[in-house]
């Protein structure tokens, strides 16, 4: 059985956050010897979802993102919450002349489930097998 997994960051709303949560991530998921796929699959997650959180929440009811990860069992839960922004977190099509707008696609394909809360600015949830 691997060791649990498991922080919670109080990140600034800069795009220096996204490098910090994946390698934080990314080596305790490593330490834990989870397999590389696994790894490289959470940190992808993990950068989008503080991507979103730089772009689209600041402010408002957080004065910081909290992004928490944690083991259940062979999962892993990955959560961002931030101020809130004007729109809610969905999947759309790509507008393939923009260089953004795939981040919610990408979570949305590589974990098992993803969700979002918007009660208290918007904390959005991946979760992934570990395998």
């Amino acid at each position: 059985m691997r060791p649990p997994v498991r922080a919670q960051l109080a990140l600034p709303f800069t795009v220096d956050s996204v490098t910090e949560a994946r390698h934080r991530l990314g080596d305790q998921l490593e330490a834990a010897g989870v397999n590389r796929v696994t790894v490289q699959t959470a940190c992808v997650i993990v950068s989008e979802l503080v991507a979103n959180g730089v772009r689209h929440g600041r402010g408002g009811a957080r004065p910081a993102l909290e992004v928490a990860w944690e083991t259940r069992g062979e999962d892993l839960v990955i959560s961002v919450a931030d101020g809130g922004g004007a729109s809610l977190p969905v999947v759309r099509p790509p507008d393939l002349d923009s260089d953004s707008g795939r981040g919610l696609m990408m979570v949305a394909g590589l974990s098992r489930r993803w969700s979002y809360d918007t009660s208290r600015g918007t904390t959005v949830r991946a979760e992934i097998e570990l395998g």
